[in-house]
């Protein structure tokens, strides 16, 4: 008897439970805001509507209540894009909507059937405040209802007891209803953005991961590393493995074949890894090993010794025999070895170096080689770049083109991208990709921002005097959110040319906060809180997540131009750009295409919802004065 009583009551509180707790059932608090926002946003003119009506039919009490309720519904459709004010907004929206109901019934309205109004309230309570607080709700307006009924409280109506009957059990009728309704709905919604989470973390994984073996690809690879170097982790060195004469196996083999021994390679470059060491594939037949935890007390030539060593044990360990569908196939490897060093700056030209020393290894008929920067034509390139650059900021010889981004719905150009150029007085045009990574490892980029800047900020200036107004989008080095006097530089500029940050987007790469998170994060809000627009640039190139979006103030994020190339081709990138226009829309964020070469590029993105495009096929980064001249003849319009 006892066991059977607590059976039943067992059951009793697991149904209660699922009635009540709707922790299971819950949307993203974006997702409810956006849901609240568009509920008042029809109605508000409702309620204006119906208060004229009323007025104009000399039902001057009602209509001057469901005004009244606009002191409440309007504060309350204010704070519903807020996140932190979003429990006060639901309070205030279904406060207004139970105080005009209850009124309804307590005045009768037209013809006493104004208490027919209360049954809505399960429906929009469940709606708003989901189902927990939604039960709360409607407990308390049926406890109001309640009272005026049975006390008989009506002005214009006296209600019997048939009336009475059929407003209580009609109520409960359409509370059961509005519940399910509500539950269903909250259901679907939790399910589809669980949906969503999966897939863009398996987008993610994806984008980081080599699709044949598994291991972490050029992009991890170097973000990896690059986490390093900006973290200060300790010596580290770089190994790159070449597997020789591959394209020759591939030819005897087939490439089924020479697949499986890419497989079976990297599975012994993986067992061999331990916790000091991390491995990938940067592409062909090149493994990328990392080397960490390196001991700081050790001179440069022991540390040079005991790396050497080991890449030696690791290329006859990898030169070992290798069962293919029983064919014994053995490879001979061939090393190249970038050491720790103060110039290890940037993870790119980290990788580099070890190829480098990998190819010289080659030439050499070497088993293993050490980078040596005599024999890199690069350094002295880079060395080149270096003065020459400082020389162009002293000369004049930098340059700001402008390429517009388009609104992709109404075909309006609504912002414009400022792009460094460098017109060298000896070499003529240089392009941004040799010279900016130069800059980011020099130190240079700082005195080239604020070059960009000032020059932006003044031509906003004069376009505004002309009764130009176009946004302008200035991209920002990871550097200069580490830099000690960003904000008063920035600041002393926007003075300076009397412009407001709301004309401005600052474009921030994904890696921006890598380094220092806690300090990037801060100075990033703070430069929202001057006014400044914030976007996202290089979306799908790093380590970009939804908590990375969820903390990251940004109005805007940009898809990296390597998907759009694609994405009529590619299944995977088409796919990858659908998902992310699906769960940025949701998060109320812009979505910006860069890259757009052609037409059918452009519908196809057109299609998936994108906000906005930018590439070729709208224009060609240009200076500010033939901006102005394509702007008029060309068939776009500015906002």
């Amino acid at each position: 008897m006892f066991e059977y009583e607590n059976i039943l009551g067992q059951s009793i509180v697991s149904v209660l439970k699922k009635i009540f707790d709707d922790s299971a059932q819950c949307i993203a608090i974006e997702q409810r805001g956006k849901v609240l926002a568009n509920v008042l946003n029809i109605t508000i003119p409702i309620i204006i509507t119906f208060s004229l009506f009323n007025f104009f039919y000399s039902y001057t009490a009602l209509a001057i209540v469901q005004l009244a309720s606009l002191l409440l519904v309007v504060p309350a459709w204010l704070l519903a894009r807020r996140a932190t004010m979003l429990a006060a907004s639901e309070f205030l929206a279904l406060f207004s909507v139970a105080v005009v109901l209850l009124y309804l019934i307590y005045d009768g309205g037209i013809a006493g059937l104004g208490f027919i109004w209360g049954w809505l309230f399960p429906f929009i309570a469940f709606y708003v405040a989901g189902i927990r607080q939604g039960w709360y709700w409607c407990i308390g307006f049926l406890t109001a209802a309640s009272t005026i009924f049975l006390l008989s409280l009506g002005i214009t109506a006296t209600y019997d007891m048939d009336t009475r009957v059929l407003f209580f059990t009609a109520y409960f009728f359409y509370l059961i209803i509005g519940y399910w309704f509500n539950a269903i709905r909250f259901q679907y919604l939790f399910s589809l953005e669980k949906k969503v989470r999966a897939r863009t973390a398996q987008i993610e994984y994806a984008s980081l991961h080599d699709a044949l073996t598994d291991m972490p690809n050029r992009l991890h690879i170097t973000n990896y590393i690059q986490t390093l170097i900006d973290q200060k982790s300790g010596g580290f060195a770089v190994l790159n493995l070449d597997i020789n004469r591959f394209s020759e196996i591939n030819n005897v083999l087939g490439y089924d074949n020479g697949d499986q021994l890419l497989k079976a390679f990297a599975e012994r470059v993986h067992s061999y890894a331990d916790s000091n060491l991390f491995t990938g594939r940067i592409g062909g037949d090149e493994f990328v090993m990392v080397l960490h935890d390196l001991p700081a007390e050790k001179s440069d030539h022991e540390i040079k010794t005991s790396v050497l060593e080991h890449a030696k044990r690791l290329q006859k360990a990898m030169e070992q025999p290798y069962n293919i569908n029983g064919a014994m196939i053995e490879l001979e490897i061939t090393i190249g070895v970038e050491l720790p060093s103060p110039r290890n700056t940037n993870a790119s030209h980290l990788i580099s170096r070890a190829n480098f020393a990998c190819h010289t290894a080659k030439k050499t008929h070497d088993k293993v080689a050490v980078y040596d920067s005599e024999q890199d034509a690069n350094s002295a390139r880079q060395i080149q770049i270096f003065t020459g650059l400082k020389r162009a900021m002293q000369n004049d010889e930098l340059k700001l083109f402008y390429q517009p981004k388009v609104d992709m719905r109404l075909g309006r150009v609504t912002d414009v991208e400022a792009l460094l150029r460098w017109n060298s007085a000896d070499e003529g045009l240089i392009p941004p990709n040799h010279f900016i990574p130069v800059a980011e490892s020099t130190g240079l980029i700082h005195p080239v921002t604020r070059y960009v800047l000032n020059e932006a900020m003044r031509q906003q200036a004069l376009w505004i005097k002309n009764r130009y107004h176009i946004n302008i989008a200035i991209n920002l080095s990871a550097r200069n959110l580490m830099e000690p006097d960003f904000i008063s530089s920035i600041t002393a500029s926007l003075n300076r040319h009397d412009v407001s940050p709301g004309n401005f987007t600052l474009e921030i790469t994904e890696s921006a906060t890598m380094g220092q998170p806690e300090k990037a994060l801060q100075i990033i809000h703070e430069l929202k809180a001057i006014g400044f627009s914030l976007s996202l640039d290089d979306y799908g190139t790093g380590y970009t997540s939804l908590s990375y979006l969820k903390n990251m103030p940004v109005d805007e994020l940009k898809i990296d131009q390597s998907f759009i190339f694609n994405c009529l081709e590619s299944d995977m990138d088409s796919a990858i750009i659908q998902s992310t226009i699906a769960l940025v829309s949701n998060l109320g964020l812009t979505v910006v295409a860069e890259g757009i070469e052609n037409q059918e590029v452009w519908d196809r993105l057109k299609e998936m919802g994108c906000d906005k495009g930018q590439g070729y096929f709208i224009a060609r980064p240009m200076p500010a004065d033939e901006f102005l001249q394509w702007l008029k003849s060309s068939g776009w319009s500015c906002s």
